[in-house]
């Protein structure tokens, strides 16, 4: 009875979550906006809640903080996308931003004259440019001058879902030979093939679903998908291995934390940027 509850429990989360997602990707750009905010300041508490495990003080002292810094710079990239005109906007403003809140940590941290001050300081920079930064661009993709693009963003969400789900039927039907055993056991070679030989199949349909790209750029996308979204999902799990934890966190139920949901789709996020803006639209 318990696994009944247990499956339970987990479809009925992935189903909530399914909802969540969509609503907040397409009815609005503020609700997208919204949406990917609350994910990576839930991401960000648990990033710091496992960089400081076994350190009581540091942890009780700077997750809340260190937090906070390493999401401010979002709130920047939220006002100019959805309140400031584009020629206000400057590449140079914008680094600056992104930058701020590290120095601010090491002024922080200058001042309190804690222990280790430069292992904090560094995991503040290590939040923006895992989490902070791939969500914010996740808002230039869905945000540009000529509208509202969330198809983008849920094309690219799929492309991960599908990755996934292929790779585990996969796995779980064909796997043998261990893909990185030492980081994640489960993993096989075979399941990583067959999800990838599933996503590309897939892509090639998804001008039909979500228009944007061609069918090519689509399939490419969904090459870019299955590396670094099984490269991201490597990390966290040495993440997680490191400090001795099964999930991130508990926010879903059967489905672990934040962290454990978007691992691969956070890692995509900036090759795929890269791929759309050069080589799409032809922009820097």
């Amino acid at each position: 009875m318990s696994k009944f509850k247990s499956l339970g429990a987990r479809a009925t989360s992935a189903t909530i979550f399914a909802i969540v997602m969509i609503a907040g990707i397409y009815l609005h750009k503020v609700g997208l906006v919204l949406l990917f905010g609350v994910i990576m300041f839930i991401g960000l508490r648990e990033l710091f809640t496992l960089s400081f495990t076994g350190d009581e003080e540091g942890l009780r002292k700077y997750r809340i903080p260190g937090t906070v810094l390493a999401f401010s710079p979002y709130l920047w990239v939220a006002v100019q996308k959805l309140i400031l005109p584009k020629e206000i906007s400057s590449t140079f403003v914008n680094i600056a931003m992104f930058l701020l809140p590290v120095f601010i940590a090491m002024l922080l941290e200058l001042l309190g004259r804690a222990r280790q001050q430069f292992s904090r300081v560094a995991f503040v920079a290590l939040g923006i440019a895992y989490l902070t930064v791939p969500v914010s661009l996740v808002c230039d993709l869905a945000i540009q001058d000529k509208g509202f693009h969330p198809d983008i963003i849920m094309g690219l969400l799929v492309l991960i879902w599908i990755s996934d789900t292929g790779a585990y039927f996969a796995g779980s039907a064909f796997g043998k030979h261990k893909l990185y055993p030492a980081i994640s056991p489960g993993k096989t070679w075979e399941g990583s093939i067959g999800g990838a030989v599933i996503t590309i199949i897939t892509a090639w349909f998804f001008p039909e679903l979500f228009g944007e790209f061609s069918a090519g750029q689509w399939v490419i996308l969904g090459i870019i998908a299955v590396v670094f979204g099984t490269l991201g999902d490597l990390t966290e799990s040495m993440l997680k291995r490191n400090n001795g934890v099964k999930d991130s966190g508990n926010i879903m139920p059967g489905h672990g934390g934040i962290l454990d949901r978007f691992d691969a789709f956070i890692f995509l996020i900036p090759f795929a940027y890269l791929y759309i803006r050069l080589f799409i639209y032809g922009l820097y």
